[in-house]
């Protein structure tokens, strides 16, 4: 835990990375064809952290999800809203935020990323993750997915900051 600038309360989980893709990612959602989805994410980084995506998956391949793309980012905490359209039924639907964390600097920096999902009434379903450390190597770029761990998932706010 670490009670480093956290968005509210008086701390959040940490989980650190040396490299590639981590996240939490939440299966087994119902979902409809044609339904919509509707949340947003929460995030704060350098424009370097950009893009990240945010994906309502319900099958295999291209096809099989939608995904939406947030290309810029703020010093500030910001509120991105998304909205979603399920292609298919399945009870086995999955909630995936992939932050491509990268920068373009001839320096290593620390960033930290986490996921806080919500109901639809925007209340959170107790399924928050951890905040996931990633290191930026010299021009480097991560990828950081997070998936929902139960089916109440609707909404969610991604936070990203750098480490200090």
């Amino acid at each position: 835990m670490t009670t480093d600038s956290p968005l509210s309360g008086r701390h959040c989980p940490r989980i650190s990375l040396s490299s590639g893709q981590a996240g939490i990612f939440q299966e087994e959602l119902t979902l409809l064809r044609g339904t919509d989805y509707s949340g947003r994410v929460v995030l704060r980084g350098s424009g370097s952290a950009a893009p990240i995506q945010v994906r309502l998956v319900w099958g295999e391949g291209p096809q099989g999800a939608q995904t939406v793309t947030i290309s810029s980012l703020t010093e500030s905490f910001t509120a991105y809203p998304l909205a979603f359209r399920a292609g298919a039924d399945t009870e086995n639907g999955r909630l995936e935020i992939v932050a491509h964390l990268g920068k373009r600097e001839n320096r290593r920096i620390e960033v930290q990323a986490n996921c806080v999902f919500k109901d639809q009434n925007a209340f959170s379903t107790g399924d928050e993750t951890p905040f996931v450390m990633v290191i930026l190597t010299e021009n480097g770029t991560e990828d950081v997915k997070f998936t929902s761990m139960n089916n109440l998932a609707k909404k969610y706010t991604i936070r990203v900051r750098q480490a200090r």
